[in-house]
């Protein structure tokens, strides 16, 4: 079961920010979003049920997925981006994204994932 909740999680997450072409942001922002709510209605939930269960595995998934992923995009492109102020702020936006998954922290994780949005705009523009 973990393998398929696995394996169903990293599919959303790929789907969304390939196939979709919504890109690791907004990507972020949906799967993080589906993970809290499942949490919520699991830690809700007057006992066990094994459906909302994986349900949260499948977000914590995706959620990781989506992180990784941008993060490995930025490492292939880091080393051909000169400017080192553009560097660091990658580098603290990927700390502050897995410092938000970790503490299951919205509001965090979307105002990152939003200067996510603009620091790509403005790499774009330094090529």
């Amino acid at each position: 079961m973990k393998i398929l909740a696995t394996t169903l999680g990293e599919t959303a997450g790929d789907m969304l920010s390939m196939t979709l072409k919504l890109g690791y942001a907004q990507s972020l922002i949906i799967t993080f979003s589906f993970f809290l709510i499942m949490l919520f209605v699991q830690l809700k939930s007057n006992k066990y049920k094994p459906a909302l269960y994986w349900l949260v595995i499948v977000g914590t998934t995706a959620v990781g997925i989506e992180i990784s992923d941008a993060q490995k995009q930025w490492l292939a492109l880091s080393p051909k981006v000169k400017d080192r102020n553009l560097k660091d702020s990658f580098n603290s936006l990927f700390e502050g994204l897995h410092l938000s998954a970790k503490q299951k922290h919205a509001k965090m994780a979307s105002i990152l994932a939003s200067l996510d949005m603009s620091l790509v705009d403005v790499l774009e523009n330094s090529f």
